[in-house]
């Protein structure tokens, strides 16, 4: 049986037993692990490896939805099942929908291990791919690198429409234009190919063989310039795209100086005598008839050596079947007229040059028969050079590909060596190689060694100490010379000494170094130095450049790895760790005094510490999946809400003090400290701190009442000391002025102006004794209050009395009109508080209203209060000044130089307060001010004569 180890999210024991007795039947051995909680399955997802995860919807701590984010969280590919009870079909749409890979109803659970065996296969497809695609990816990688760093042009274009995919800098460089400038162009937008039609028929081609081998064509650059190349196209398919590989060897200047050869002969061809060529006619049989002077120079042979003589006698025996063109003149077939061929002759010295011959056969007008063959030759054996050159140049460039998609494949330092030993033993005229890689951190050289031209031949390798390399010696690689050295050197370097028993005698030795690092060398041993000719030491050189890039790739991929697992060991021991810093963690919360909480992002209570049930009264059962926000009071928990979400939205602590509500409903002052946890960057909720500052809120509210009373008192002062130092100072120059003018002058005064400045001063000794008195009176009621007495009062009366004695006392111009309505029923109140209201508001009229003017006294008398209005029309009071009319020592604005000390309306306010009645105001500057007294008929005050004793 098939062991299936398998992650059940199953609340029920007996559903859970049901799932493994199906999966045994199925012919499963089930390994299984059952959860009921997010914490729980996070564990099992971390420390175990699983098959597939079989899931119920909805458990009392958990559900399906919740279960799928946090596998979609742990990175974890694992099979999905949900196996329920019956629930809608929205809900098992939505829970496929958001990641589920199949739903199954408890009551059917004949397709559970179909389920399974079809999500077991298609995971391991899914981890197949991905395998796939990382292979895919490391050689798109390798041949990225080839690409781009080959000194080949090359370019990528699609099969169909011809727009660039990519190409590589040589591309670039040759055509001119910058890779923004090509890539996504079509080649008819670009204009590379001179003549599109070259491109069409290429195309053409390569559609039918798949391939396109040295195709000679024009192109053009982005300067305009027209160039020539051969051209090689093969069709690869890229992402299931059919594309076109193109490599791109410039010619022009070998064409040019073929251009210039034949142009050359063309104009000097009439002139055979003068021609540097050899200008011959032959019979039909091939044998000479006349030879131009040209044949000394050429051939070293006189013209009537040649004559005569069949021009095979002097070909080379290789080329006489494909030059001897004039064999079989009587043929029927067709035959060309005029050809080209070119040839090895034999000069009269013995050696061999190369001759390219065009000859036109020339035809008896009247029967079409050949009767002679007139040809013009010329020496390329300097061409054959070139060509053989540029042989040998494709086939240095197809080694170095060879190469370097071997070694890009290779995994490590030792395997890059020996495939390129093995690679380049194949074509290098050598008697043997090796390569040394350098160990410089664990001081060891690495030597390979590959002798004879034998690719398939076993390799040696010696591991020697890097000290045997002298300094001197690695300080001369280290500059990256190429070195040239024979075997008669004394105190060879380890990898020379390496070579030396299979008949060498010279080596050829070259660093490699890459990005400025030496790594090790490359050496080639041969029997003398000839045979290490320019070319193939530049070669080597490219060999060695490929190499140390690999080795340096592979050192670096190498590195990686370590890096890796070094990395993972840490995560072991981070891990650890922070089991050690939880258990730290959590000793200190538990022993906390704070109530300390954790919230999901959502803002539901996850988990409290023990101080949080001393705190709040609740067990961790009662609060588990409650909102935090069930901890405020309803007037609060707005406050509460914007501070966690701008907590979580800012990634920043948050504090706010709040009215908390305690399971029993009791409420009580706190502080809360929010702060936001993070995972991989990412919320997962928050940690909040929670506590009771009822005391401190206590001792920081009669500290402030404390502070209030200080600065009222402190601003009394002020104004105190600023009123009296202006309203003393008037009256008491007037007095002086008065005095000193009766003192010194009464003789000269009148007696009409002698009882003046006595009335003047009584005048103003009475302003400074009722001055006098209304500093004693506010600071009698600042000190106790004012004292009350109330008797009963026919206030009707007392209102009309004082209305005449201030008409008659204050000499006003003003008309004081008393009015009363309502019914005159018996009031308690304390005449002598009356009265300060009264005279106060009454005085105020009569001295802001200077123009004069009527003030009325209004009484209207109710069964349960009585209301008294003042109304003047006089300058009013500003709106700003309004709200502080009942300050002490406040004046408006707009009072200019009348007197006053700021003190009547507060002596009013507590009079009024006195009797538990309320003053209002209205006023508007310029029309006047009226003030409304309201004064309960108390009915707890008993009423009682003037004559009786109180009780």
């Amino acid at each position: 049986m098939t062991v299936l180890r398998v992650l059940l999210l199953e609340d029920s024991e007996d559903d859970a037993e049901l799932v493994i007795r199906r999966l045994k039947q199925g012919g499963y051995t089930p390994s299984l692990v059952r959860v009921q909680t997010a914490s729980a399955m996070e564990d099992a997802l971390r420390t175990q490896t699983w098959d597939i995860i079989i899931s119920d919807y909805s458990m009392p701590q958990f559900s399906a939805p919740q279960a799928l984010r946090v596998l979609k969280e742990s990175a974890v590919d694992l099979p999905f099942i949900i196996v329920s009870g019956t629930i809608g079909e929205d809900t098992a749409v939505s829970a496929l929908l958001g990641g589920a890979h199949d739903f199954l109803l408890k009551g059917n659970l004949a397709r559970l291990v179909p389920a399974v065996e079809r999500e077991l296969r298609e995971a391991q497809e899914r981890r197949r791919r991905r395998s796939a695609e990382r292979e895919l990816r490391l050689a798109e990688e390798r041949f990225s690198k080839a690409f781009h760093s080959s000194p080949v042009a090359i370019s990528i274009a699609t099969l169909e429409q011809g727009r660039y995919i990519d190409v590589n800098d040589s591309f670039l460089k040759m055509l001119g234009y910058t890779r923004s400038e090509v890539v996504d162009q079509t080649l008819r937008q670009l204009g590379a190919w001179a003549d599109p039609t070259d491109a069409e028929r290429a195309i053409q081609v390569l559609k039918e063989t798949g391939t396109v081998r040295d195709w000679e064509i024009k192109f053009r650059t982005k300067s305009g310039e027209t160039r020539e190349a051969f051209v090689s196209l093969e069709a690869i398919s890229l992402d299931d795209t059919s594309t076109v590989l193109t490599l791109i060897h410039d010619i022009t200047e070998r064409k040019r100086a073929e251009m210039a050869i034949r142009e050359s002969e063309e104009r000097f061809r009439l002139l055979a005598e003068n021609s540097t060529d050899m200008i011959a006619r032959h019979n039909t049989t091939g044998a000479y008839l006349y030879v131009s002077p040209a044949c000394y120079s050429l051939l070293g042979y006189q013209a009537e050596e040649l004559v005569g003589h069949p021009a095979e006698e002097f070909f080379h025996p290789d080329d006489i079947a494909n030059a001897a063109v004039w064999r079989d003149t009587s043929s029927a077939a067709p035959r060309p007229d005029t050809y080209t061929v070119a040839y090895r002759v034999r000069h009269k010295d013995g050696r061999y040059l190369w001759f390219e011959t065009t000859g036109k056969t020339i035809r008896d007008p009247q029967s079409g028969a050949i009767t002679e063959i007139q040809t013009s030759s010329r020496d390329i054996s300097l061409r054959k050079r070139d060509e053989e050159a540029l042989r040998r140049y494709n086939q240095r460039l197809q080694i170095l590909h060879s190469i370097d998609q071997a070694i890009l494949s290779a995994q490590s330092a030792e395997a890059i060596a020996k495939l390129a030993l093995r690679y380049f033993s194949q074509e290098a005229p050598f008697e043997g190689s090796s390569i040394a890689v350098f160990d410089f951190e664990a001081q060891q050289g690495s030597v390979y060694i590959a002798k004879g031209r034998d690719s398939d031949a076993p390799m040696a390798s010696k591991q020697i100490p890097l000290p045997d390399w002298h300094a001197q010696d690695i300080a001369a690689l280290r500059t990256g010379t190429t070195q040239v050295i024979e075997d008669s050197a004394s105190d060879l370097p380890p990898d020379l000494q390496a070579l030396l028993n299979n008949g060498a005698h010279s080596f050829l030795r070259i660093p490699l170094i890459a990005q400025s690092e030496l790594l090790g060398t490359l050496t080639l041993s041969a029997k003398d130095t000839a045979s290490l000719t320019p070319e193939f030491r530049e070669i080597a050189g490219e060999v060695a450049a490929q190499v140390a890039i690999a080795i340096l790739q592979a050192r670096l991929d190498e590195q990686i790895r370590r890096h890796a697992l070094e990395l993972e060991q840490r995560v072991v021991e981070r891990t650890a760790e922070l089991l050690r810093t939880k258990e730290r963690v959590e000793a200190i919360l538990n022993n906390s005094s704070d109530a300390i909480l954790f919230v999901s992002r959502d803002g539901m209570i996850q988990q409290v510490n023990p101080a949080f049930n001393d705190l709040f009264g609740y067990s961790a059962n009662d609060i588990f999946g409650k909102s935090l926000l069930h901890l405020a009071n309803d007037t609060n928990a707005d406050l509460l809400r914007e501070a966690m979400q701008h907590c979580m939205n800012t990634l920043q602590p948050q504090n706010l003090d709040f009215v908390a509500a305690r399971q029993d409903d009791s409420l009580f002052q706190a502080d809360i400290a929010l702060a936001p946890l993070r995972q991989d960057n990412e919320l997962q909720g928050l940690v909040c701190g929670i506590r009771d500052i009822t005391v401190r809120k206590l001792a920081q509210e009669e500290l402030q009442r404390a502070l209030d009373k200080e600065r009222e008192l402190s601003e009394l002062k002020s104004s105190f000391v600023s009123m009296v130092s202006h309203e003393f100072r008037t009256p008491l120059t007037t007095l002086l002025v008065s005095s000193e003018i009766l003192k010194h002058h009464r003789d000269r005064l009148t007696e009409e102006r002698q009882t003046h400045h006595f009335d003047t001063m009584g005048t103003q000794v009475r302003r400074l004794s009722a001055l006098m008195e209304d500093v004693l009176t506010f600071s009698k009621s600042e000190a106790v209050g004012f004292e009350f007495s109330p008797l009963p009062l026919d206030v009707v009366d007392f209102c009309r009395t004082l209305a005449d004695e201030l008409q008659v006392i204050t000499k006003s111009p003003h008309q004081i009109v008393f009015k009363e309505s309502g019914v005159n029923t018996p009031f308690a109140g304390d005449e002598k508080l009356l009265r300060q209201i009264v005279t106060n508001l009454l005085t105020n009229a009569i001295k802001y209203s200077p123009q004069g003017g009527g003030i009325e006294l209004n009484l209207h008398s109710e069964p349960d209060q009585i209301t008294i209005r003042i109304k003047d029309t006089g300058m009013g009071i500003p709106e700003e000044d309004q709200k502080h009319l009942f300050e002490p020592f406040h004046r408006a604005k707009n009072v200019g130089t009348i007197s006053g000390t700021g003190l009547g309306l507060p002596i009013v306010k507590r009079a009024v307060d006195a009797h538990k009645g309320t003053i209002g105001m209205e006023s508007k500057v310029g029309v006047g001010t009226t003030f409304i007294v309201t004064l309960p008929r108390n009915p707890q005050i008993p009423l009682r004569n003037e004559d009786q004793p109180a009780s």
